[in-house]
């Protein structure tokens, strides 16, 4: 009113944070929650992270502990990369320049460039939350899962050093407190601050590159899921002409945990089905049928066990007499039934068809 200039240009206006039932928290009922109590037990970060976590703007939600206990291990998650990182690269006494080297290294670089691109549309339009999830993805999952475990083969130190430096500082907003700890600890850039460093710029990454460490992925996949549902640990990957498989032997034989990956004129195995490239595990199509005669008997009585449950919430007597409690309890015991029905039929249509060749 005095200078005559609008003090705000735009307001986001957040929720409640309710107490854990859904009521508003009340010092008279008892039901507030201690933030220094939950800093004290998980950190200011994992606090700050998990009421950001699915938070939708004007929507009052409840405090969830779970989701702050969720924060505080991806804050032990991103602390455990950074101290992989920093091992591998303090073996370096020279100051190499940052290039992209393997499928991997343009892959990760890709990846985060698309990151950078996404949170910043969403944090420009007030999308916490998004912005949040799609930190913690790439950080988990893209990062840590499969960039970190490809590069234990050939690792590139400049890189992982540079992504690292990038990855804090696009988390430092949702985690100042552990960022700037990791920044300092790595030495970061002199006496300067991670808060005051400018948004990074990303090495250019050859999206070509990019694309073959994507399509190494759902090989790596399905031979895990194959290995590890049937118990065999000593499989082969066999293929035939197929140039892109032969010069990525190592590193699917190291991602999936393989005994080798080879070249032969021809064979007969399990061949996988999520990839376009021909190729096959050297595992006994006897092993397949035995297990699929297992899932079969899973899967009958899965099927039993859901139509039980959802006969149940059926019955009008069931749900007018049942105390809210047990009815809530049922629902979530159907839904629970379900899912694991559906992932009971999902191995049956994978491993089916191979039982039977």
């Amino acid at each position: 009113y005095v200078t005559g200039e609008v003090p705000f240009k735009s307001v986001y206006i957040h929720g409640y944070v309710m107490a854990e039932d859904g009521s508003k928290m009340s010092k008279s009922i008892g039901n507030v929650v201690d933030a220094q109590q939950a800093i004290d037990s998980y950190g200011s970060d994992a606090l700050r992270m998990g009421i950001i976590a699915g938070r939708v703007p004007g929507v009052n939600r409840g405090y969830d502990q779970r989701k702050v206990e969720e924060a505080r291990n991806f804050c032990n998650k991103l602390w455990n990369v950074a101290r992989y990182i920093e091992g591998i690269s303090s073996e370096s006494t020279s100051n190499p320049s940052v290039k992209p080297e393997t499928a991997a290294d343009h892959w990760i670089l890709d990846k985060v460039q698309h990151l950078k691109e996404a949170l910043e549309d969403d944090l420009e339009h007030y999308r916490f939350a998004e912005a949040y999830e799609k930190l913690y993805h790439f950080i988990w999952d893209d990062l840590a899962d499969w960039y970190i475990e490809a590069s234990k083969s050939t690792p590139n130190k400049p890189l992982l050093s540079k992504v690292l430096e990038i990855v804090l500082t696009l988390m430092h907003p949702f985690a100042p407190f552990l960022t700037e700890t990791i920044w300092q600890t790595l030495g970061g850039a002199g006496e300067s601050v991670l808060a005051a460093q400018l948004w990074p710029e990303i090495p250019k990454a050859d999206a070509k590159k990019a694309k073959a460490f994507s399509d190494i992925q759902p090989i790596v996949t399905e031979s895990r899921f194959i290995t590890k549902t049937l118990g065999i640990n000593n499989a082969t990957l066999y293929y035939t002409d197929i140039p892109f498989l032969a010069e990525n032997a190592q590193l699917i034989k190291h991602l999936a945990h393989l005994t080798d990956v080879s070249e032969v004129r021809d064979g007969t195995g399990l061949f996988l089905t999520t990839t376009p490239y021909s190729c096959w595990l050297d595992i006994d199509l006897s092993v397949a049928g035995e297990f699929v005669k297992q899932l079969t008997t899973k899967l009958e009585a899965q099927r039993e066990v859901v139509k039980h449950l959802e006969k149940r919430l059926s019955d009008k007597d069931y749900l007018s007499k049942a105390p809210g409690r047990i009815i809530d309890q049922t629902k979530e015991q159907l839904s629970e039934a379900q899912t694991q029905l559906k992932a009971i039929e999902q191995e049956y249509e994978r491993f089916q068809p191979a039982a039977q060749a």
